[in-house]
């Protein structure tokens, strides 16, 4: 049995110790989280436009094998971020304000590709 299996039947042996937030507030940290990720939607166009970045996921022509390797070096930054916390002190917060920014950069990178194939459906029609 590997650890992470191990890690993961440990977790769901504890007891809830709180259940889901109140719809409301759920929805008030979504629409946050939702405010974010277009923000750094915004920001990446803004980079794809200016040059420092080659091109946007969300552009239809450019080849999912393109895409990927971006969405890749996304995730592989929220393993490190995780490592991070896992080895250091987080006393000041930062390091878990990086895991979100990466998260969010992430979600943005997600979003922008799921764009692309939305215009695609959309041409298709």
């Amino acid at each position: 049995m590997s650890t992470a299996t191990v890690n993961a039947a440990a977790f769901a042996a504890q007891p809830a110790s709180g259940a889901l937030a109140p719809l409301e507030t759920r929805r008030r940290r979504q629409a946050h989280i939702i405010n974010a990720i277009i923000a750094e939607r915004e920001r990446q166009e803004l980079l794809a436009a200016t040059g420092q970045l080659p091109f946007s996921c969300a552009q239809q022509e450019i080849p999912v094998g393109c895409k990927y390797p971006v969405l890749g070096e996304e995730a592989g930054e929220v393993g490190t971020a995780v490592q991070e916390l896992q080895c250091f002190e987080d006393e000041t917060g930062k390091l878990t304000d990086n895991l979100e920014k990466e998260l969010i950069q992430t979600a943005a990178v997600c979003v922008a590709w799921l764009e692309a194939l939305e215009a695609d459906k959309e041409d298709a029609e």
